[in-house]
């Protein structure tokens, strides 16, 4: 409890220092005008700090906003008049060619919204069709935008799974672009997400402090009061100028402003009368066990959840069923098929075809005691009168390949040390038992191949509902996180064929290798608005 105390005020005062940041050197930033370009004074007269701060702070803070938005305003009606010389060219040069009174209401509806900041983005995209349509490029492709935090590999994995999936189904006609919200877009110290959480990942003490802090409402609350007011004008700049058809997020921390943005961008467009249809907004769980409550925001169009367990909690945090959809987690590609023989696999691997193979793993950055639990478990499988195998991947710790290359194993005992490997799918498919962290894209990928699991760690509340997910499945073990207990499970299911097999029948039985392309084929779907299939999606 201490730490999580100590972490708490740490974070609270890093946040702190980013707001008086903010506000301390708005004024000095008001040369650089496009930065703060949507800054309105009836907006800052709403905000949460009229509540807090004193009139004259108020009024000098919104004269300072107002004279920012005057010298934006300057600059932008030169380019805005620009844009509408070249629309009303192309309306006049293409009049008698367009097919029907319609469209061309729809040029003339774009030249009208041209005094507002959405009409100006529209007119930019109108343009930017035009040229590709005389070039022979399309113009008329539909955009999925996929948002998330770069936070653990898992996120990007499930959002490139999908862009693939999509692509092959659409060949191409349909564009998906993934963000990375944050790092991309965000303000300090927001946009050191992943570099903090590869820190906090190998010191769970300090992960537990700052996840109990996500949950803790009036810290929750601070934090996202703070991160408005930072980077909601950058978030809804980089999202509309996206133009997107469909928004889709894959990380927890994806949800409160692109909603709100969203939600925002459909009022102005429809205000506007702009011709374009509501932007739906699809959150897609990548959780397995358990979920942070900022995954379940009641305004999302549909959730995508990847199992029973998530689907209660989605309907604990008052989702509606009707907004619900089961899938399974988003996979790489190579798990969309079926493996080849376990024997053809380890002659393609170089391992021996009649000995029981462990495969251990620690993620993409070869977090947790790797060496200690592959020494310990080279010292028990050394006690088996047959041969056996390790295959150990670390992932980007150069430091432990270097310490397990110069360790002496035993005779009976063959083992492989690789760092970062991009055939997983392989190695899992050519092992008997795999020795990984909660990780809830290497437990879903596991179970498509039929591999018992055997959890050497977890993060604390993050993965901690991995744990009885596996193990209440019944496809994998887990009675702490100890090098020593870890190398007992490993011997005791080495040792034990008939567990080996029903455990990976288990495995199996409750995977769901079709999950990509069904959520693609979804999206696809809530993307062409065809109402004729609509209706399966619930």
């Amino acid at each position: 409890m201490n730490i999580e105390i100590f972490t708490i005020i740490l974070l609270y005062i890093q946040i702190f220092c980013c707001v008086c940041k903010n506000l301390i050197f708005l004024e000095d930033m008001s040369i650089q005008t496009m930065s703060y370009s949507d800054i309105s004074s009836d907006r800052l007269k709403k905000s949460w700090f009229n509540k807090y701060y004193s009139n004259n702070l108020q009024k000098s803070f919104i004269s300072v906003a107002t004279n920012i938005k005057n010298n934006v305003v300057k600059l932008r009606n030169s380019n805005r008049e620009q844009l509408k010389l070249k629309l009303n060219s192309i309306i006049k040069s293409k009049k008698n060619s367009f097919n029907n009174s319609h469209e061309y209401s729809k040029h003339i509806t774009l030249l009208e919204a041209s005094n507002s900041d959405t009409g100006i983005r529209q007119l930019k995209s109108f343009l930017k069709n035009e040229v590709l349509s005389k070039v022979g490029g399309s113009t008329d492709k539909k955009r999925i935008l996929i948002l998330l935090s770069d936070t653990g590999g898992g996120h990007r994995a499930s959002a490139q799974a999908i862009e693939q999936a999509i692509s092959e189904v659409t060949k191409d006609k349909i564009d998906v672009s993934i963000m990375d919200i944050w790092t991309d877009h965000g303000k300090w110290p927001f946009n050191t997400f992943v570099p903090t959480y590869r820190y906090l990942a190998k010191h769970p003490l300090l992960w537990r402090g700052f996840y109990a802090y996500g949950q803790f409402p009036p810290s929750k609350l601070f934090t996202e009061i703070c991160s408005k007011i930072s980077c909601y004008d950058s978030f809804k700049k980089a999202i509309a100028s996206s133009n997107p058809d469909v928004v889709v997020s894959v990380h927890p921390l994806c949800q409160l402003m692109p909603i709100s943005i969203v939600q925002e961008l459909n009022k102005e467009n429809k205000k506007l009368n702009i011709p374009k249809i509501t932007i739906p907004f699809i959150t897609i769980v990548t959780d397995l066990g358990g979920a942070h409550s900022t995954w379940f925001d009641k305004r999302a169009d549909y959730i995508f959840v990847p199992s029973d367990a998530i689907k209660k909690i989605a309907i604990n945090f008052g989702i509606s069923s009707d907004k619900i959809v089961m899938r399974g987690l988003p996979v790489r590609p190579p798990f969309w098929k079926a493996a080849p023989l376990k024997v053809e696999l380890r002659q393609r691997l170089g391992l021996s075809e009649d000995a029981k193979t462990v495969l251990l793993m620690g993620g993409g950055d070869g977090v947790g005691d790797l060496k200690s639990i592959a020494c310990e478990i080279g010292k028990k499988l050394g006690e088996l009168k047959s041969k056996a195998q390790i295959i150990v991947v670390c992932g980007h710790n150069k430091k432990v390949v270097d310490l397990l290359q110069s360790h002496r194993w035993p005779n009976n005992v063959k083992v492989q040390i690789k760092g970062f490997v991009n055939n997983v799918d392989e190695y899992m498919g050519a092992s008997d038992c795999l020795v990984t962290k909660a990780g809830p894209g290497t437990i879903a990928e596991a179970m498509i191949r039929g591999v018992p699991i055997i959890l050497s760690s977890f993060l604390p509340g993050q993965e901690a509902g991995n744990v009885p997910f596996v193990v209440k499945g019944k496809f994998g073990l887990y009675n702490g996180g100890s090098p020593s207990r870890i190398a007992s499970n490993v011997y005791k299911l080495c040792h034990d064929e008939e567990q080996l097999e029903i455990m990976s029948k288990r495995a199996k039985d409750l995977s769901h290798p079709e999950a990509t392309k069904e959520i693609a084929k979804d999206l696809i779907t809530i993307t062409l608005r065809n109402t004729d299939i609509m209706p399966l999606i619930k």
